[in-house]
């Protein structure tokens, strides 16, 4: 066990320093500008279909990368909020300059940072609401051993105030025992019932796509944290996603 911790905690440290070393051959401005264009380009893409799943997620996924370890994040605000039925605060912070909020990090009632609940915050439709949740994942082995950091994407596409679309890349094929970062697993709510009714596997190196079958209305399917199941009746499913999102939003 502990040759497994000083393992995980090698490429750690050794992630965090080639973030460290590609920041330096980058100016802030540049950092800004890319990251900037990276924005813009989204709210090009943002009404969510299947025919555009690839290159949505790839930008989105880019965004948070281009910021985060390489420009420095500023404090911006911070409101109460019931998540679960339990009071938090969210503090807010912007990236760019532009005043809006780009993350987002939960902490107690009496400013302590609960260390995983954080992520990035996005209004795609550009009506002063968020719409694009990219909640911290960690670092994960993939396979052939290496590393990625991963991210799930919370997405209201109908910019309903409703959480519709899930998606990240912890899938295990079968027979395998590592996650492909290259395929991305979206579970969606098509017909807008608050109910999941489609579970796709994408592949962003080309673009292809294949359904999950499902057994009796039910997807189950390998990650490395264990077998995840999918109900198409589970009412409940998007909700939690969702109740992140109102609380972004709240005033």
């Amino acid at each position: 066990m502990k040759t497994v911790k000083k393992y995980l905690s090698f490429f750690g440290f050794s992630f965090l320093l080639l973030v460290y070393i590609d920041s330096l051959s980058q100016s802030k401005s540049d950092l800004i500008k890319e990251y900037k264009n990276a924005k813009e380009n989204v709210t090009k893409i943002s009404q969510f279909n299947s025919d555009i799943q690839k290159d949505l997620y790839q930008s989105m996924d880019l965004i948070p990368r281009i910021v985060w370890g390489k420009l420095e994040r500023k404090f911006i605000a911070k409101k109460k909020c019931t998540l679960n039925g339990k009071p938090y605060l969210i503090r807010f912070y912007d990236y760019d300059g532009d005043g809006l909020a780009d993350q987002f990090a939960f902490q107690t009632l009496e400013g302590k940072d609960l260390k995983d609940d954080f992520g990035f915050m996005y209004d795609t439709n550009k009506d002063g609401k968020t719409d694009y949740i990219i909640f911290n994942g960690g670092l994960m082995m993939g396979i052939n051993n290496d590393f990625y950091y991963f991210f799930y994407h919370w997405i209201d596409t109908d910019f309903d105030g409703k959480i519709d679309v899930i998606a990240s890349n912890v899938f295990i094929f079968p027979g395998d025992s590592l996650p492909d970062p290259k395929i991305i697993l979206w579970v969606l709510d098509t017909d807008k019932d608050d109910k999941p009714d489609s579970v796709d596997c994408l592949n962003i190196q080309n673009g292809n796509k294949n359904s999950l079958k499902a057994s009796d209305g039910i997807w189950t399917y390998n990650t490395i944290f264990g077998p995840y199941v999918v109900n198409s009746n589970d009412e409940n499913y998007f909700k939690k996603y969702t109740e992140y999102l109102k609380a972004l939003n709240e005033e």
